[in-house]
């Protein structure tokens, strides 16, 4: 097994110290060095007001199911993609939805499905991603079959493989939790991959991380390398049994061509891997982290409750218990650092400002949500406020996509436009 990240970190050494600046001259980044690392801080972003990235007041388009009707919508999407030819890849199926992968043009028409509901070769029962694959073929992960499924530029099924089986020490009794799954395909075409996690309780009772292995899965699915072991997210150990952590830190991650871009969720900062799990750059930035709040509780209570309602298995007497547990659930000091993590088409990191405890639903108090944007020699040049509601998982040079849930639940996918005032490629 490769060094982890906690024993990479572990090394580093604070050494000489350089500033980097922006395109204005206007100071920027602190840079250090030190044993093959490089720590880039930020204390202030560099863009100007007149300079920060701005997004369209209305959507470009708004995507629609197979026949392009409002009524033939899309019904649960879990991801969004853009191929180089600019058509726009959505995974339809998290939870009910159309268990397919539904492909448009650049301009938000529909152009074809693959895959469809089932248990067979490119079928899915839940489907949990899907994303452009080596050029404009497709591949997509079924969560409920622990299967990846390649496609071909114009849907048609190619080959298939599951998550690697990566031996590791039997978990403690009580400690179990993650299954295993395949997160995302990098540039190269290795899939980034990882086993079951487990709840590290070696520092005795108090918040604890769930843990597991990240490998490094090769394009075949035969081969895999260990990035080593990484934090997923934290729950709360009282010596016997986990309970819930309600905003307790969850980790983020994202990938490129072949680096892994990897936040805690408990402080401001970033580490990108290397393909073999070395940690070669850190990037931090000064914000304050945000304490926990009586309305935070509230909202949270409302919302979780709100979700129990719709199951047709919660009697009153059931709701009436999770409400009680609500009132003396723990809760974590402070709000997680952030909530997303994106690596845009011209390499800047985009980090989300903690949002809420679900990746799928919106901030209950409606307003922007504000994302951090990094240069790609990771320096802090600023921020982007999306729309209020709107929840990013796809920026390109020129738009930004991402998810609307309305009052009732129902996703849309819409498109913006993005204007980088004259910085980037």
């Amino acid at each position: 097994m490769r060094q982890s990240i906690q024993a990479s970190l572990g090394l580093v050494a604070l050494a000489a110290c350089t500033p980097a600046s922006d395109a204005g001259g206007r100071a920027g980044a602190e840079v250090r060095d030190s044993a093959g690392v490089q720590i880039v801080t930020s204390s202030v972003p560099a863009w100007s007001e007149s300079e920060r990235w701005t997004l369209g007041t209305d959507p470009l388009f708004v995507l629609h199911g197979s026949d392009g009707t409002p009524e033939n919508r899309l019904l649960d999407p879990s991801s969004i993609d853009v191929d180089s030819r600019g058509r726009v890849i959505v995974a339809d199926g998290l939870m009910a939805g159309w268990h397919a992968v539904l492909v448009y043009d650049s301009l938000g028409r529909f152009q074809f499905q693959a895959g469809g509901r089932g248990n067979g070769p490119g079928e899915f029962g839940q489907l949990w991603w899907a994303s452009t694959y080596r050029g404009d073929s497709i591949v997509a992960f079924d969560m409920s079959g622990d299967k990846l499924s390649v496609f071909d530029s114009e849907g048609k099924f190619a080959r298939q493989l599951r998550s690697p089986r990566v031996e590791g020490p039997i978990p403690a009794r009580g400690t179990w939790g993650y299954t295993d799954g395949i997160d995302a395909a990098y540039g190269d075409g290795h899939f980034l991959a990882y086993p079951g996690g487990s709840l590290d309780i070696s520092a005795g009772a108090g918040p604890a991380w769930y843990t597991h292995q990240l490998v490094r899965l090769a394009p075949d699915g035969e081969r895999w390398d260990s990035l080593g072991t990484f934090e997923i997210s934290q729950q709360y150990w009282d010596g016997q049994k986990q309970e819930q952590l309600w905003f307790g830190p969850w980790t983020v991650r994202a990938v490129d061509d072949s680096s892994l871009y990897f936040g805690r969720g408990d402080r401001f900062e970033i580490s990108r891997h290397s393909p073999d799990g070395r940690v070669t750059r850190i990037i931090r930035w000064a914000a304050t982290a945000r304490p926990m709040t009586q309305e935070y509780r509230d909202r949270n209570r409302d919302w979780y409750l709100d979700m129990v309602r719709s199951s047709p298995e919660v009697n009153d007497q059931i709701l009436e218990r999770i409400a009680n547990d609500l009132v003396t659930a723990r809760h974590a000091e402070y709000l997680p650092a952030y909530s997303g993590l994106l690596v845009d088409g011209a390499g800047y990191l985009w980090v989300e400002e903690f949002r809420w405890t679900s990746n799928t639903d919106p901030f209950p108090v409606m307003g922007p949500t504000r994302w951090w944007v990094f240069r790609p020699d990771g320096s802090w040049a600023g921020s982007v406020e999306a729309p209020p509601g709107l929840i990013i998982r796809k920026v390109t040079m020129d738009r930004v996509f991402g998810f609307m849930v309305d009052d009732d639940g129902v996703k849309e996918v819409l498109a913006y436009r993005l204007d980088r005032k004259g910085e980037g490629p």
